[in-house]
């Protein structure tokens, strides 16, 4: 006897052969669903999916958060105003690159522009001596790490969840 699943979708699986089978009055299959349905037919639920795929699409949604959070940006104040510094990933290249030429060596007086926004919304180019530009270096490292040990803390919790309940009570 045949028999049939719903699916995430709009579609209607039928069991017997795998096939999909679309809401379309023109479409036989679907005729067929209906006949079926109409003479006492009633399509099962889908499955639900196991505890590893339910693990394994909040892993995924917690890694996103992660990476989110990482190349959200940050608020500092390492030149006397509080300032918006971006993080995305070019932004953190950027600040590796200014932050190891400090470390190389820079003649007196040198200032380095870095892009930031400041209370007002406004974006510029804003100058940083060696020692801001360190510790901006040094505040966007603490920053991706603490995003880091955040989604390591969350991955444990998600390990330990023993139900679908569980798994989706870890958040980011």
């Amino acid at each position: 006897m045949t028999s049939y699943q719903t699916t995430a979708g709009a579609y209607v699986l039928r069991v017997d052969d795998g096939a999909l089978i679309p809401p379309d009055i023109e479409n036989a299959d679907y005729l067929e669903l209906l006949a079926w349905q109409a003479a006492g037919g009633v399509i099962e639920p889908a499955p639900l999916p196991s505890l590893d795929a339910v693990r394994a699409a909040r892993d995924a949604d917690l890694s996103a958060a992660c990476a989110a959070a990482i190349t959200s940006g940050l608020m500092l104040d390492v030149t006397g105003v509080v300032l918006f510094y971006p993080t995305g990933v070019t932004d953190q290249l950027n600040i590796s690159g200014v932050v190891s030429l400090t470390l190389l060596g820079v003649p007196d007086g040198w200032t380095q522009d870095l892009t930031t926004r400041d209370a007002a919304g406004v974006w510029a180019r804003r100058s940083h001596t060696a020692a801001q530009v360190q510790a901006v270096g040094r505040a966007v490292a603490a920053h991706v790490d603490a995003c880091r040990a955040r989604l390591s803390d969350r991955r444990g919790a998600l390990a330990a969840a023993g139900s679908s309940e569980e798994i989706a009570a870890v958040v980011w």
